[in-house]
């Protein structure tokens, strides 16, 4: 049986593909917080990127067309929802990118188009394990070495943690020099003090 066979649509895809978005409350809402574990490998070359297994989770966008970037760092609506059994729609749904410190970050699919996620359309996020997250634009304000714990900044970038945080994300897998500009780096999301 393979891992994919009961994903609703691809790594590095979104729901609706790009495409026109309908109404919230269609059969797609059923799909909203589902899990599923995959291997790390590239969806588009097949490469395998470590022998480790990714957890990922289905998100609706609730920002507008182009602000969810692959790579970067979300954040979770808050909003009550009456449809939603988890009482509001964190967990669930995507509202911006990170702005702050005190927000729980979530990983965006690395591999989604460089236009980023239509509005109320459905991506993958990554909960659990190897994922590709971006440094800020500019430069990195910090080195990072392997091991380091690491969390999300303004922007939806990632950068070092000296104390557990709301946004912390988890623990670097490679390494970055301070300086470095829209670096990627690889973490292992959901790995925290004494943890993977």
């Amino acid at each position: 049986m393979s891992l994919f066979e009961d994903l609703p649509f691809p790594i590095g895809t979104t729901y609706f593909q790009g495409g026109i978005t309908p109404v919230i409350g269609t059969a797609d809402s059923t799909y909203e917080g589902r899990e599923y574990w995959v291997p790390d490998t590239n969806p588009f070359t097949g490469l395998v990127r470590s022998n480790r297994l990714r957890k990922v989770r289905i998100y609706r966008c609730m920002s507008a067309n182009g602000v969810l970037l692959p790579g970067l760092l979300a954040q979770h609506s808050t909003v009550l929802s009456s449809t939603n059994p988890l009482a509001t729609e964190y967990g669930t749904r995507a509202l911006a990118l990170l702005t702050g410190t005190a927000q729980y970050a979530i990983v965006i699919d690395e591999y989604l188009p460089a236009a980023g996620i239509n509005q109320y359309d459905l991506f993958y996020a990554v909960v659990r394990g190897p994922a590709g997250i971006l440094t800020a634009a500019t430069t990195a304000a910090n080195s990072i070495a392997w091991g380091n714990l690491v969390q999300g900044i303004s922007g939806g970038f990632i950068d070092l943690q000296s104390t557990f945080a709301t946004n912390a994300v988890g623990k670097a897998l490679t390494s970055i020099t301070s300086g470095a500009a829209q670096a990627t780096l690889l973490v292992d999301v959901g790995a925290a003090y004494g943890d993977g």
